[in-house]
């Protein structure tokens, strides 16, 4: 006797702010097997793949530029440039649009959680299961500041900061189990 079950999802949605987004393909599949009378194995396998583009939520987020930017600063000059503060003490922000589009902060992840199980009916309401899984995470984050000058508000050397993390965790349980009902006193 073999029972089965697989399903794939899709995720897109675009962010509230300029340039923000989330992706995200999944798949989880299960397959259980009854061997013989006291016999039963099987296998789950659950997989994502995301990509999120992010902006900074910082001290210097692209919220905090809008708050303290004076509603006196336009967001365009007048041939089409993104404005910006233009003596000192109008303003310390960034134009919090040219922020926002100057952002390219990416993160991918991929997700992997197999499982590998059996049970063994020992006696009767008596089992033994043994149990192996694990979580596998691979991500991979990019950030990169270009250079911009908005008023006299600028940044005059472009940056890049990329990190990857891979993460391995396992577990293997073994549990006997009883499962007996008496008579009710």
């Amino acid at each position: 006797n073999v029972r089965y079950y697989i399903s794939a999802g899709y995720d897109n949605q675009q962010g509230t702010l300029l340039t923000t987004s989330y992706l995200r393909y999944s798949m989880k599949s299960n397959v259980e097997v009854d061997i013989s009378k006291k016999l039963t194995a099987g296998i789950n396998l659950d997989y994502s793949y995301s990509i999120a583009h992010q902006i900074s939520l910082g001290i210097n987020s692209v919220l905090i530029n809008a708050v303290r930017m004076p509603p006196t600063v336009p967001v365009y000059n007048p041939d089409g440039t993104l404005a910006g503060p233009s003596a000192l003490g109008e303003a310390d922000g960034q134009n919090p649009v040219g922020y926002a589009s100057r952002s390219n902060t990416k993160g991918v992840t991929g997700r992997t959680l197999p499982n590998i199980y059996a049970v063994y009916k020992l006696l009767d309401g008596l089992q033994f299961k043994t149990n192996f899984s694990a979580d596998l995470i691979n991500a991979d984050n990019k950030s990169f500041s270009p250079t911009f000058q908005e008023g006299i508000v600028g940044n005059s050397v472009a940056s890049l900061n990329q990190t990857a993390s891979h993460n391995t965790n396992l577990a293997w349980d073994n549990t006997i189990t009883y499962d007996k009902t008496f008579k009710n006193h």
